[in-house]
């Protein structure tokens, strides 16, 4: 919260005013201190990684193409989506520590991109910040989908796709829309339909309930299989 002048214990306070969030307002032990700060750099790699993967896209004119005839160029434009070339190094001459790299699971051990020749689209927590990616390729290889490995940004059983947007569209509408996969909610959010989300391969849990409380008050689920099993689970979560 630079921009606001404000301290990061100011800051929590602050978003948990805004969010109707209890702080617990105590000095941090060093373990928390040294966790909190890890995860500020590895978001900044992340934010770096995510700058350079979006230029890379800009200039590669069949991933253009691609991407935009699947979602359109403002919608592209918007999440800035990105691109990682075949057989390619591009991260290792970015000024990041190669070790943050290998723990977001964005290069192996010879610096080379675990993404390769796919499309590159962020995944964001509901305060905008970039906690991994998911990628796509653009012919008929499988698995058409990667996810970024598990961190301490994030984890399946922690990640909602799409809450950037959704949470600040329920705000306004008081609904959510639950899809299944991210590309169902990419559609709608292609759209105009932006107060969706999705789970990333694991089932609903509480945890990922938890994330998306609090802003909408209505939730309507286009799920066939998989939500009406956590129904039970999504009630416990919900209730006020």
């Amino acid at each position: 919260m630079a921009h606001e002048n404000m301290t990061y214990l100011e800051a929590v306070k602050w978003l948990g005013r805004k969010y109707g969030i209890e702080v617990e307002e105590r000095e941090e032990t060093i373990d928390e201190k040294q966790k909190r700060l890890k995860r500020e750099s590895l978001l900044i790699v992340n934010a770096t990684v995510h700058k350079h993967y979006h230029e890379v896209f800009l200039r590669y004119k069949p991933a253009r193409d691609y991407a935009y005839h699947r979602w359109g160029q403002k919608y592209c434009d918007e999440i800035e989506i990105g691109f990682v070339p075949i057989d390619g190094k591009t991260l290792a001459h970015l000024p990041l520590q190669k070790e943050f790299l290998q723990e977001l699971g964005l290069i192996n051990a010879q610096s080379y991109d675990f993404f390769q020749n796919r499309i590159i689209i962020p995944i964001k927590d509901r305060l905008q910040n970039i906690i991994g990616f998911t990628a796509r390729v653009m012919d008929d290889s499988q698995p058409k989908y990667l996810n970024s490995k598990e961190s301490l940004l994030s984890s399946k059983r922690s990640t909602v796709f799409g809450l950037d947007m959704a949470w600040r569209a329920a705000g306004k509408t008081g609904r959510m829309y639950l899809v299944e996969g991210s590309l169902d909610c990419m559609r709608l959010h292609f759209i105009g339909v932006q107060n969706a989300v999705a789970n990333l391969g694991a089932a609903w849990t509480a945890e990922l309930f938890q994330l998306i409380k609090g802003q909408p008050t209505k939730f309507t689920s286009f799920y066939t299989t998989t939500l009406p099993r956590a129904e039970p689970t999504m009630a416990r979560a919900l209730k006020p």
